[in-house]
């Protein structure tokens, strides 16, 4: 992914509004470049492909500890009427560096979120979580939002 295109942070996904991308600590989401190709023999007529969420920290931090991240949480936007909801059953990876996961609730049709704590990271695209998507044929707005961190 290339962050410093001011692709940090979705920020307001219906308006593809990007927000600052000099945030101290913001998540990128990395999406295929290319098209997704779609089998006549696929489920609802929808294609499936890798979504990959980032981490970037407080890369100004004087020290390590500065530059960490401790406890963080994110949501995961996209068309709720192009794309089948995501579920935790989607995931294909999560950072092993935080002992616990736990889905964020209560965020409506077309997002999901994760809340992570139990560990710490830095860098400057730290891979924290992969999962699968289907959307059906067209261009989508996908995007990630940074709700919270410490």
């Amino acid at each position: 992914p290339t962050w410093s295109a001011g692709g940090w942070d979705l920020g307001d996904a219906d308006a593809l509004v990007y927000v600052d991308a000099g945030k101290a600590v913001a998540f990128g989401v990395e999406l295929p470049y290319e098209d997704v190709f779609i089998p006549p023999s696929a489920s609802n007529g929808r294609g499936a492909f890798e979504v990959s969420i980032h981490m970037k920290t407080h890369m100004d931090g004087a020290t390590e500890a500065a530059r960490q991240v401790d406890v963080g949480k994110f949501k995961l936007v996209f068309p709720a009427d192009a794309c089948d909801g995501v579920t935790d059953a989607a995931i294909t990876y999560k950072n092993p560096a935080f002992a616990t996961w736990e889905e964020v609730t209560g965020l409506g049709a077309g997002a999901y979120g994760q809340t992570f704590f139990s560990g710490k990271v830095s860098g400057a695209a730290v891979p924290m979580l992969s999962l699968t998507m289907r959307c059906a044929a067209g261009t989508h707005a996908i995007g990630v939002e940074t709700m919270e961190h410490a």
